[in-house]
């Protein structure tokens, strides 16, 4: 079924260093640039255990073991099933496989995973620890893990705002009411794309703790109202979607959605009236297209 529009952001993990892990952080860089992956290794074990109470640490070196299981490995092996084949040109026949490395040495993504998840413990308040380890989480298809990773974000952040720190261990420059809702978006916005069931209920998980967080953002009404659609539950996206538009009454996807929604309740003069409202706004050209096109097939 198809869906209706929603806002998606994606996160991935950043990492700048701290005045506080100056030492630490310019010595790795220092390390890290010479390319040797045996050097580099050997100095963020040593530094497990000293590193311990530093944030970087575990920002710093979950994105080296990261980034080295996402690096290309060519090798005899057969190919699976992510991998490109090589082909021997003499014979014809399959002669190896181009991998990720983390395809062929699993250990490495558990070793960011590993690191993260000890990061997200001992600094909750470290937003970009915690988001990072839920982009790990995603990315192994932990979806389960992933939004129980980010709930407690959620809770964390509307519980203590001012805790929340993001890369370098400063302050976001977005309200927090507004910044977490934004990261989570992308999160919510990629289990409600994929359509399962399953994903549909860790959207709705998403939306539902956002909601009761920061009950004032508005696009996580609208992606329950995409939910509540999807499911033939039009009264009750409209009602989202109400609420939604209360919250920003300019944003023109819920403009639109409302618009659709009415539509689909087949009552055309309140659809026509949402459609008009961004046709002939001056908002960006691609949603005023839309719009016009809604009202085009609507009036067939």
């Amino acid at each position: 079924m198809k869906r209706i529009l929603s806002s998606v952001t994606v996160i991935f993990i950043s990492v700048i260093t701290t005045h506080a892990s100056e030492d630490f952080a310019t010595k790795f860089a220092e390390i890290k640039a010479t390319g040797d992956d045996q050097k580099i290794q050997s100095f963020l074990n040593t530094s497990k255990v000293n590193q311990k109470d530093n944030p970087e640490y575990y920002a710093l070196s979950a994105n080296y073991w990261w980034a080295l299981s996402k690096k290309i490995v060519i090798s005899s092996k057969p190919p699976q099933k992510n991998d490109l084949s090589l082909t021997d040109t003499k014979t014809g026949k399959i002669a190896g496989s181009i991998s990720d490395a983390g395809d062929v040495y699993p250990e490495l993504r558990q070793r960011a995973l590993d690191t993260l998840t000890t990061g997200a413990k001992r600094f909750p308040y470290r937003a970009d620890i915690v988001m990072g380890l839920a982009y790990i989480q995603r990315e192994m298809k932990k979806y389960d893990e992933c939004v129980s990773t980010l709930e407690k974000l959620i809770i964390t952040a509307g519980a203590k705002p001012e805790n929340i720190l993001w890369t370098n261990g400063k302050k976001p420059a977005q309200k927090i009411s507004e910044f977490i809702p934004e990261l989570i978006q992308g999160y919510s916005g990629f289990f409600y794309q994929r359509g399962t069931d399953e994903d549909d209920k860790r959207c709705e998980r998403l939306c539902k703790s956002t909601i009761s967080a920061f009950p004032d953002h508005p696009m996580a009404y609208n992606m329950l109202a995409g939910l509540a659609l999807a499911h033939n539950q039009n009264a009750e996206a409209l009602g989202y979607l109400m609420t939604a538009n209360k919250k920003a009454p300019n944003d023109p996807i819920i403009i639109l959605n409302l618009g659709d929604t009415y539509a689909k309740l087949g009552k055309k003069l309140e659809a026509k009236e949402y459609y008009n409202k961004v046709a002939n706004s001056n908002f960006d050209e691609k949603y005023k297209n839309a719009a016009s096109q809604k009202l085009f097939l609507l009036n067939k």
